[in-house]
C-alpha cells in the first residue's frame, strides 16, 4: 500500500483488525496494530496476528511511528473507551482515539512516539510503563479530560507541550530522578493546583507552568540551576515562591502577573535581583534575601504596596535608584549589622561610606530627623512618603538630591540646615500639605518646580542668600499669597510663578540691587523691564510706566482680574489701543486683557501674537488674522472657556505651551492653504481639540503630510494634544469662514 506516495507498506487483516509489518526477516516478524472494527467499548490488542498465507507475527508495536501523512495514522473507533495491550508491545506510536478514556501500558513498553496521545480529548486514565525514561513531546497534548497521572520513576525527561491543554489535570506525580522539564510542559494546565519538584531537577522550560491558574506554591530545589522565560506567567494564584541554591539570580520574566504571591524566599546563591523583578507585586508582604545577594536592581521592588519590613544582607554593596519606590508600606529598611557599604537608622537605609540617606521607607509616619552626620540627601530619599508630617535636616547637610521630598503629601513643615546650598529640582513637588519651609543661611539657588503644586503654601520669604529662582519654581501654588525677594536675588525666571492665582503682592528688599517692586509688581531695578505682574494682583487696570522698554516673557502669566491696559504718556516702545497692549509698531500683540465678549476678532496688521497674551483670561473664541506668523509660548495658558481659534494660511509657528490647559477647545478653523506649521511641545497638552472635528466638516478635505508632502503623517488618535514636529496642512477652501460668527 503506498501512502503519499513517498512509502510502500504491507498490510493485512486478521479477525477483524488491521496490521502493517514492521519486519519479515527471519526470527523477526514483528507488525503494529493499525485499527480494529469491534462493537465493544474495550478494544483488547492480541500479542499475536496471522496473515492471509499463515505466517504469524509478533504484534510489538501500537499505532504509527514512521512516514508522513493522515493516512497512515490509526483511527479508532469512537465507541472505544479502554485499549489494553499484550506483554509483547514494546513501541507505542501515533493514533486517534477521540473516544479514550483509560489506556494501559505494560512494563516491556520502552518507547512512545511524539504526541502520541495528543488530542484525546476523553482521556481520563494511563497507566505508564516503568520502562520509558522520558515522556515525549506532546505526549498528552490537548487531553482536556486527563486529571491525575503518574509518572514512572524511570522518567529524565518531560518533553515540550507534553501536558498543554490538560485542564482539568489536578495531580500529578514526578519522578524522583527527573532532570528537566521542556518548554510548555504543563502549559495552561489551569487545574494544577500542587506540584512536588524532586531534588534532581535541574531546568525548568520557557512557559513550563505558564497558565497554571490554580498552582498556589513553588518550591524550586537546590538543583535547578536554569528557569526559562514565562515559566510561571499567568500563575495568578502562586500565594508563595521559595528558590533553591542553584540559582544566583531571581529571573525577572517567569511570573507576570503576581497578584496572589505573598512571600518569596531566595535561595543561598543568588547573587542579583534584577531590574523590575518584583515590580507590581502588591500582596507580597515578607521576603527572605539571602546573604549571597549582593546588588538589588533599579525599580526591583517598586509598587510592592503591601511589604512592610526588609532585611538587607551583609553582602549587598549596590542598591539601584527606586528600589523600593512604591512601597507605600514599608516602615523599615533594616540591614546586617555585618555589611560594610550600608546601614539604618530608624528604618532609612543609609550609606555611611557616602556619608549619604539613600531612602527612608514609604510608610514612614510622622516626624522624621535626618541623624547627624548625614552630608547627603540621596535623589528622591523621601520621594512619596505619604504620612511623614515635618522633616529636621541636620546642619551636617550640605548635598540635596533632585525630588528629595517629592508627592510628600502629608508633609507641613521642613527645617532646612545651614549648609544646604539650594532646593533642586522637584525638591517639594507635590507636597500639597506644605505649610512652612526654614531656609539656611547658604540656600543660594531654589531650582525648577522646586515647589510646584504645593497648594497649602500662603506665604514664602526668600532669604537674602538667594540669587536664583528658577522656571516654574513656584507653578501651581494656588494659595501663595505673598511673597518677599531677598536682597540677593539677581535671576528670577519666566512663569516661576506660573498659576499663582492668589498671588497679589512680591515685594523686593529695598536693599536688591537688581530688583524692586511697585504696589507688589516686580521691575528692574533702573524700571527698564517688567518682570512680573502677580497673577492675582488686584486692580482691574495696569499702566505701563513711561520707563519700560522691555516686558520679560511671563509678566502677564495668568493674571486674569486685568480687564484694561494702558501706557504711561512718553513710553517709546509699547502702546494701547481698546483696552489691549501691543508692542508700538502694533505689529505685536503683548497681552489681551479678560473680557466679556464672545468673539476676539484681533486688528489686522499683526504678526506675531506674544507669549502669555491671553493667559489666564476667559475668552471664548478667537479669531487670528491673516499676517500672524507666529503665536507665542503659554499665549492661550489656561484659557479654559477657550472654544474655537481660527487659524489664518500665514501661521507657521506655534510655540510649546500656547494653548495648554484650554480644557474647553473643541476647534481648530484652518482659513486657507498653509505649507507647514512646527508645533512646539506640549503646545495642545490638556486640550480636548483632536483633528476629526476639522476634517469631517461639510466641503473640507482635510490631509496631513510630512514636509516633504510625500509621506503620510499619522496623527494620535487623540489628536494634536499629543503631537509635536511638523505639521504641513493641504486642503479645499471654502466659501465660509467656518462657524458663525468667526
Amino acid at each position: 500500500m503506498e501512502g503519499n506516495g513517498v512509502f510502500d507498506l504491507r498490510m493485512f487483516s486478521d479477525s477483524g483488525a488491521t496490521y502493517v509489518v514492521i519486519s519479515d526477516e527471519e526470527g523477526c516478524m514483528e507488525v503494529a496494530f493499525h485499527s480494529a472494527a469491534t462493537a465493544g467499548k474495550t478494544l483488547v490488542v492480541p500479542s499475536i496476528a496471522v496473515d492471509d498465507d499463515g505466517q504469524r507475527y509478533t504484534v510489538t508495536q501500537f499505532g504509527y511511528c514512521s512516514g508522513e501523512g493522515s493516512a497512515f495514522i490509526p483511527v479508532i473507533n469512537e465507541r472505544i473507551s479502554r485499549i489494553v495491550l499484550p506483554p509483547t508491545v514494546r513501541i507505542i506510536g501515533n493514533f486517534s482515539a477521540k473516544g479514550l478514556q483509560s489506556f494501559v501500558m505494560t512494563d516491556h513498553v520502552t518507547s512512545v512516539a511524539d504526541n502520541a496521545f495528543a488530542g484525546c480529548s476523553e482521556l481520563r486514565d494511563v497507566v505508564m510503563s516503568r520502562q520509558l525514561t522520558s515522556i515525549p513531546k506532546g505526549m498528552f497534548n490537548e487531553c482536556y479530560a486527563l486529571e491525575s497521572i503518574v509518572i514512572p520513576e524511570g522518567v529524565r525527561e518531560i518533553g515540550e507541550n507534553a501536558f498543554r491543554y490538560c485542564e482539568n489535570l489536578r495531580s500529578i506525580v514526578l519522578p524522583s530522578g527527573l532532570k528537566s522539564i521542556s518548554d510548555g510542559a504543563f502549559l495552561e494546565c489551569g487545574a494544577l493546583k500542587c506540584v512536588y519538584l524532586p531534588p534532581t531537577l535541574e531546568s525548568i522550560g520557557d512557559a513550563a507552568f505558564m497558565g497554571c491558574r490554580t498552582l498556589v506554591s513553588l518550591d524550586v530545589p537546590d538543583s535547578v540551576t536554569s528557569i526559562g522565560r514565562n515559566a510561571f506567567h499567568r500563575c495568578l494564584k502562586l500565594r508563595s515562591i521559595r528558590m533553591g541554591k542553584g540559582m544566583e539570580c531571581f529571573p525577572s520574566d517567569i511570573l507576570h502577573p503576581a497578584p496572589a504571591v505573598r512571600s518569596v524566599v531566595l535561595g543561598d546563591n543568588v547573587r542579583s535581583i534584577e531590574k523590575e523583578t518584583f515590580r507590581n507585586w502588591h500582596r507580597l508582604t515578607d521576603v527572605v534575601l539571602p546573604e549571597s545577594l549582593s546588588t538589588i536592581g533599579e525599580c526591583a521592588f517598586e509598587g510592592c504596596s503591601s511589604l512592610r519590613e526588609i532585611v538587607l544582607p551583609s553582602n549587598v554593596s549596590c542598591v539601584e535608584r527606586d528600589s523600593f519606590k512604591g512601597c507605600e508600606s514599608l516602615v523599615g529598611i533594616h540591614v546586617n549589622g555585618m555589611n560594610e557599604v550600608y546601614s539604618s537608622y530608624g528604618g532609612c537605609l543609609l550609606c555611611p561610606g557616602l556619608n549619604m540617606l539613600v531612602r527612608c521607607p514609604e510608610g514612614m509616619e510622622g516626624k522624621v530627623t535626618v541623624p547627624d552626620g548625614i552630608v547627603d540627601l540621596a535623589e528622591c530619599a523621601f520621594e512619596n512618603c505619604q504620612r511623614i508630617t515635618h522633616v529636621e535636616i541636620p546642619d551636617s547637610v550640605s548635598i540635596v538630591g533632585w525630588a528629595t521630598f517629592c508627592n510628600c503629601t502629608s508633609l507641613e513643615s521642613v527645617r532646612l540646615g545651614e549648609n544646604v546650598p539650594q532646593i533642586p529640582y522637584e525638591m517639594f513637588s507635590g507636597c500639597i500639605d506644605l505649610r512652612y519651609v526654614e531656609f539656611g543661611p547658604k540656600v543660594w539657588n531654589i531650582g525648577q518646580e522646586s515647589f510646584n503644586g504645593c497648594v497649602s503654601l500662603k506665604e514664602i520669604c526668600i532669604p537674602d542668600s538667594v540669587e536664583e529662582i528658577e522656571r516654574h519654581a513656584f507653578r501651581g501654588c494656588i494659595s501663595l499669597e505673598r511673597v518677599r525677594i531677598g536682597s540677593s536675588v539677581s535671576f528670577i525666571a519666566a512663569y516661576a510663578f506660573l498659576g499663582c492665582r492668589s498671588l497679589y503682592n512680591v515685594d523686593v528688599d529695598p536693599d536688591n540691587e537688581h530688583f524692586v517692586s511697585v504696589d507688589g509688581v516686580v521691575y528692574t531695578k533702573d524700571m527698564k523691564e517688567l518682570v512680573l505682574v502677580p497673577p492675582g494682583w488686584k486692580g482691574r487696570s495696569f499702566t505701563v510706566p513711561r520707563t519700560v522698554e522691555c516686558i520679560r516673557i511671563g509678566a502677564f502669566a495668568g493674571c486674569r482680574g486685568i480687564e484694561e491696559l494702558s501706557v504711561e504718556d512718553g513710553n517709546a516702545y509699547y502702546a494701547s489701543v481698546d483696552g489691549i497692549l501691543y508692542t508700538s509698531d502694533m505689529r505685536e500683540l503683548v497681552r489681551h486683557p479678560s473680557t466679556d465678549e464672545d468673539v476676539i476678532r484681533l486688528k489686522d496688521g499683526l504678526t506675531h501674537i506674544r507669549s502669555d497674551a491671553f493667559s489666564g483670561t476667559s475668552v471664548e473664541a478667537v479669531r487670528v488674522p491673516e499676517g500672524v506668523f507666529s503665536i507665542g509660548m503659554y499665549a492661550f495658558y489656561d484659557c479654559q472657556r477657550l472654544e474655537y481659534v481660527t487659524l489664518p494660511k500665514s501661521l507657521r509657528v506655534i510655540e510649546e505651551n500656547a494653548f495648554r490647559r484650554c480644557t474647553a477647545l473643541d476647534v481648530l478653523f484652518l482659513t486657507g492653504f498653509s505649507e507647514s506649521i512646527d508645533i512646539g511641545e506640549e503646545a495642545f497638552s490638556l486640550c480636548n481639540v483632536g483633528i476629526e472635528p476639522v476634517s469631517h466638516m461639510d466641503g473640507w478635505s482635510f490631509d496631513a503630510y510630512e514636509l516633504d508632502g510625500t509621506l503620510r503623517l499619522d496623527l494620535p488618535d487623540t489628536g494634536l494634544r499629543d503631537f509635536e514636529g511638523i505639521l504641513a496642512f493641504d486642503w479645499y477652501e471654502v466659501d465660509d469662514d467656518g462657524p458663525s460668527g468667526l
